[in-house]
């Protein structure tokens, strides 16, 4: 008799567990160093951005890192597992038309922090930049300019340090929020909201000449704060906020953008933050009604 080719596991969601005497005013974010998942947010209160790891299957006590931004930071982990992590945010200092510089630190697998440094390149925004690697030595940083709604994208060469190499417009692309990045097979996919309506548009990067390709919406998915992705077995995930609601919900592509289902139980009043480690995809956010962090976990 012939095996049958019905997957024994079905992937799913686990409850969520708050993460304990950790709280943040907006979303956290994610990375992974050496397979471990960290994670960066700021304080209850405060721009101050504070860092915890999951080891163990529990959350490290949060440590301050002597850094401030303006909004959620943009987190990543080496490229080059020889090489440190980044965090790309806002700082605290206004430009003359009220956005804020656009900051880089390092940042090691032992949560060790660089002085904050403006990003090469002059930028500024009033939203959380998005970051992804395109090769392990070229890092691309797409970012809201100004206090407007148009979007551009950077590249840095990032061995040793952080030098710029080239910057563009996004033709005929423009949010109302911060945008996400993730490079799955091969090419950089970026999502963002429209500048007038919560629909969620998908795009991926052609070349260095001809930029992003025109944007497609993603149908019947909507979302009142930037969506996050990550990729995990192969498939890129994406999870969101719904338009009108605090529920968070889940999506997934292969060569085009599956029905997004609702995260059980799940719910938040700032934008959810996706990471994949190699056993788990894991969705950190802040609750609706209050600032306590929650966690869990999809495989």
């Amino acid at each position: 008799m012939a095996q049958s080719s019905i997957p024994t596991h079905i992937p799913q969601w686990s409850d969520s567990t708050e993460i304990p005497n950790q709280r943040s005013k907006t979303g956290p974010s994610l990375a992974v160093f050496d397979g471990v998942l960290h994670m960066v947010h700021l304080g209850d209160s405060s721009d101050d951005i504070w860092h915890s790891k999951f080891e163990g299957g529990k959350w490290t006590e949060n440590q301050h890192t002597d850094i401030k931004s303006r909004g959620i930071v943009a987190y990543i982990g080496p490229g080059d597992p020889t090489a440190l992590g980044f965090l790309i945010y806002l700082g605290v200092n206004k430009a003359a038309d009220g956005s804020y510089p656009l900051m880089f630190t390092f940042c090691s697998s032992l949560g060790i922090f660089g002085a904050g440094n403006p990003l090469p390149g002059n930028f500024t925004s009033n939203h959380t930049p998005a970051v992804t690697y395109f090769r392990n030595d070229l890092l691309m940083v797409v970012s809201v300019v100004g206090n407007g709604t148009e979007m551009r994208y950077a590249f840095y060469n990032v061995n040793p340090l952080p030098s710029f190499v080239h910057a563009a417009v996004i033709r005929n692309q423009s949010t109302k929020t911060g945008p996400a990045l993730a490079t799955y097979a091969g090419n950089i996919h970026l999502l963002h909201l429209g500048s007038g309506s919560n629909n969620i548009w998908h795009s991926f990067f052609l070349n260095d000449r001809d930029g992003f390709s025109q944007n497609v919406r993603v149908e019947n998915q909507a979302s009142q704060a930037a969506p996050s992705m990550a990729v995990f077995k192969d498939t890129l995930h994406m999870v969101h906020l719904g338009s009108g609601s605090d529920k968070i919900w889940h999506s997934t592509y292969k060569t085009e953008w599956l029905p997004n289902v609702l995260v059980p139980g799940q719910s938040s009043s700032s934008r959810p933050a996706l990471a994949a480690t190699a056993d788990a995809l894991h969705l950190v956010h802040k609750g609706a009604g209050s600032n306590r962090l929650w966690h869990c976990t999809y495989r």
